[in-house]
């Protein structure tokens, strides 16, 4: 099942959520990916949720350049549908570095954790 993140028409931004219910107490955690899908980037998703205790939801994924997909990711995250934003790396925010404190400052606004999964280096974490 498609839904459309935005409420404006849009072919580039859209969400998927499983079925399964969330158990009570337990974080519900989003994937937010920019592109194509990438190999590997489920498993890594996955693999977070698990070793955190979280349970695995939904997606957004932003196949533009802009920020309307990251937008959507945290609105869902602040409404309470979701614990915490889970990304691949840094750069799925935003190609610019700008653009990525940008992306990090709208979530620290909305209250929204962001946790980077695939990434090696020390990253601050919007909490």
């Amino acid at each position: 099942m498609a839904i459309m993140a935005d409420e404006r028409p849009s072919l580039n931004v859209v969400f998927r959520e499983p079925v399964p219910v969330r158990p009570a107490g337990r974080v519900r955690a989003l994937r937010f990916a920019r592109g194509a899908e990438v190999v590997g980037q489920r498993e890594a998703f996955a693999a977070v949720c698990t070793a955190r205790g979280w349970v695995a939801g939904g997606v957004v994924r932003d196949a533009g350049s802009g920020a309307r997909g990251w937008a959507a990711a945290v609105r869902l995250a602040a409404s309470g549908r979701y614990g915490v934003i889970v990304v691949d790396t840094v750069e799925a925010l935003h190609g610019a570095e700008v653009g990525r404190r940008a992306a990090l400052d709208l979530a620290a606004r909305s209250g929204v954790r962001v946790v980077v999964a695939g990434d090696r280096r020390p990253v601050a974490v919007a909490a």
